[in-house]
């Protein structure tokens, strides 16, 4: 027997579709985030202003999301929802921005401390010169 599918059972499927392909992205960019997050942490030197100060943001971040869910529990999940989504990104910014300046950084310095020989091949090497004197 053929069963007449509703124009609510039609958009109940299509939402679910939407929902689990924006659940699917969701994860993904989550992931991405992370590796990039984790890559950015190795490349800082230990003990360096930036190491300091990448891991004083990722304490911020657990302070904020730690709020959010004292919030939770008292009943403010909107607030929380907007503490712990604004201070994620908040802090991607941040070592995103930090990573930029130190690899801008890295590259004026490697530019600047390049010794002169290197650079400009000083002195020139001459051309050999064959057994008749002759310049190939």
């Amino acid at each position: 027997m053929y069963r007449r599918t509703s124009p609510n059972d039609t958009a109940a499927a299509l939402l679910t579709g939407l929902v689990v392909v924006a659940v699917i992205l969701a994860l993904a960019i989550l992931w991405r985030t992370l590796v990039e997050v984790i890559r950015i942490y190795r490349a800082a030197a230990p003990g360096s202003q930036t190491a300091r100060d990448l891991w004083r943001a990722l304490g911020a971040l657990g302070c904020a999301w730690a709020g959010a869910a004292l919030l939770t529990i008292g009943g403010w999940t909107e607030a929380a929802g907007l503490l712990a989504g604004w201070s994620f990104l908040a802090y991607t910014v941040f070592v995103t921005a930090r990573d930029t300046r130190d690899q801008t950084h890295a590259r004026e310095h490697t530019r600047t401390t390049g010794r002169l020989e290197e650079v400009l091949r000083w002195p020139v090497p001459l051309p050999p010169i064959h057994a008749n004197g002759v310049h190939p």
